[in-house]
């Protein structure tokens, strides 16, 4: 059946190579852009816990200051 359809129809079976090779090739553009939202992802959110690890340690202190005050 496969033989028939390749003798017969080539173009489907052309056709039909296109359309899997396009659809790998989407797949992998967006498994490519999955990879890159996560790595910035990963950079926000190392960022955020910076900025609260500092916003933590100034405003700790300025605590300190006015419960001696």
């Amino acid at each position: 059946m496969q033989s028939h359809i390749q003798r017969r129809h080539p173009n489907h079976i052309t056709n039909h190579v296109i359309d899997v090779e396009k659809k790998n090739y989407q797949s992998d553009k967006i498994q490519d852009e999955i990879d890159q939202l996560k790595k910035q992802l990963q950079n926000t959110q190392s960022q955020l816990e910076a900025e609260k690890l500092l916003y933590f340690k100034t405003h700790s202190q300025v605590w300190k200051i006015k419960c001696k005050l």
